[in-house]
């Protein structure tokens, strides 16, 4: 399954996370995450401009071993011509095409209609591969599958963000023939928390987390290899973007990979029905 995995990058280049306490990682720690996951069969990296000096690193890391990753990246309307940040993504990553490039908000994708041909344009030309939209809501995902030029749509989805939140427009984004990727497995690292420790704001959510907690040990799985197989499980799904710390979490989520989820697990978690809906999307969290 590691060719389904795609490898987040925010890690790399900003202090991420709620459950993060170690901060960036060295670039050698870098550097030595990318060698395993390519040696894993991992094949495509995530990363945008905004993620600190991630780029950066990345294209220090491509200098050295090119060919060795398919990089999408994004970009924002407010910065400029889309050429002219693409031109300044290549210098950074030290690639000359995009795999995936994707509108960094759906609010630039929503009020810059205009910049589909403009990608368009660059898609014929082969400076990027794929046309890509970043996405939350569920108005957001339905726009965007029934948008033809849009080759790929990221969204979140976990063990709270599930099939019973998203499950009817995963089905119909695939009819579409949309490759479908998936972001936030952990939540941010919310699963990883002890519940006495969340914040109250999170409260709401506190029952929900109960249940999968009891799934977990019930089962006996580590709740975060539960939540990757769960996001794993999903036969629509074309990629999981996962991100870590160091290497320890990368060898730990490629073994967790080799066990088996069972149906019936995946139909006990697609049936978890969180209606504070909002709490399931960080930016809320503040």
């Amino acid at each position: 399954m590691t060719n389904k995995i795609i490898l987040g990058t925010v890690q790399f280049g900003l202090n991420y996370g709620i459950n993060n306490n170690c901060g960036k990682p060295e670039v050698s720690q870098v550097f030595k995450m990318l060698e395993i996951a390519a040696e894993s069969g991992i094949e495509i990296l995530d990363t945008a401009d905004a993620y600190g000096n991630a780029s950066e690193i990345l294209g220090e890391f491509n200098k050295l071993h090119p060919g060795y990753f398919k990089i999408n990246t994004k970009f924002k309307a407010e910065q400029g011509p889309v050429d002219l940040q693409l031109v300044k993504s290549f210098e950074h990553l030290s690639v000359s095409t995009i795999n995936t490039y994707f509108f960094h908000s759906f609010s630039d994708f929503k009020n810059n209609p205009n910049l589909l041909i403009e990608l368009g344009q660059l898609k014929e030309k082969g400076s990027i591969q794929k046309i890509g939209v970043s996405v939350y809501g569920n108005d957001e995902f339905e726009m965007a599958f029934n948008t033809k030029e849009v080759d790929v749509i990221q969204f979140p989805f976990n063990l709270l963000d599930n099939r019973f939140q998203r499950g009817r427009l995963i089905s119909q984004a695939k009819a579409k023939g949309k490759e479908l990727q998936i972001r936030s497995v952990f939540l941010q690292g919310l699963f990883f928390k002890p519940i006495e420790d969340i914040m109250a704001k999170l409260t709401p959510l506190k029952p929900y987390l109960k249940i999968l907690f009891e799934l977990a040990n019930e089962y006996n799985f580590a709740i975060e290899n539960l939540a990757l197989l769960y996001a794993f499980s999903q036969p629509e799904v074309d990629y999981v973007i996962i991100g870590v710390d160091n290497q320890v979490q990368l060898k730990k989520n490629l073994i967790a990979l080799q066990q088996n989820i069972s149906l019936e697990i995946i139909e006990i978690i697609n049936k978890i029905a969180v209606r504070e809906t909002e709490l399931l999307y960080p930016k809320n969290w503040k």
